[in-house]
């Protein structure tokens, strides 16, 4: 029992690579499909690993690891998609790869902590949970939206300007939120090392 809990996580980390692929092919029905699965797997694990009582911070790594490779490898796949789509295109372009680039820096920036001890300052806070939740809606929508877009058939409002509103303002807030939790997380270390500089 003590396993099922990483064997959930390590299950975004595989399923990734596909949905890349289905992605990158403009499969976008199935990769959804696959995509809000691989997406409820951050949900369950850590009720899991509450329940049996076997949280560890090799799971917490490991978790936090699932997110960012399923985050990550989908905005790259939905850039590659992107490229040369309007200028509606380029600005989630843009925002794509700002979220990117964020994961980046915050995963440098643990890294960092990892090394001067103080990984309690870049504890996961809740506005970084409400964030990975924002990001997964986000890419849900946006891989439903190119999916609906071209099917003549339906008629939905995905064929619109509220589609492309709609989206435009829930990337902004996204980008928000893990620009301001990455704030958090720096002024939070820089704390750290002001007090352990004192104590030093």
């Amino acid at each position: 029992m003590n396993k099922i809990p990483n064997i959930v996580s390590f299950t975004r980390i595989l399923l990734t690579p596909l949905i890349v692929l289905l992605v990158v092919n403009e499969m976008m029905g199935i990769a959804l499909i696959i995509f809000i699965f691989a997406a409820a797997t951050d949900m369950f694990d850590g009720l899991l690993a509450r329940k049996f009582k076997v949280e560890s911070k090799f799971g917490a790594t490991l978790d936090e690891l699932a997110d960012k490779v399923l985050v990550v490898g989908v905005l790259i796949a939905l850039m590659i998609y992107l490229y040369n789509h309007s200028i509606w295109g380029i600005f989630f372009l843009g925002v794509n790869s700002l979220l990117i680039v964020r994961h980046i820096l915050m995963t440098g920036l643990r890294r960092y902590c990892s090394k001067r001890n103080i990984s309690n300052a870049v504890k996961v806070m809740k506005v970084a949970k409400m964030k990975t939740f924002l990001e997964m809606v986000y890419l849900a929508l946006f891989i439903l939206h190119i999916d609906l877009y071209d099917q003549p058939y339906l008629i939905n409002v995905f064929n619109s300007y509220v589609s492309y509103g709609f989206l435009f303002v829930l990337a902004v807030i996204t980008l928000f939120l893990s620009y301001c939790s990455f704030i958090k997380y720096t002024k939070n270390v820089v704390s750290h090392l002001t007090i352990s500089s004192s104590r030093g």
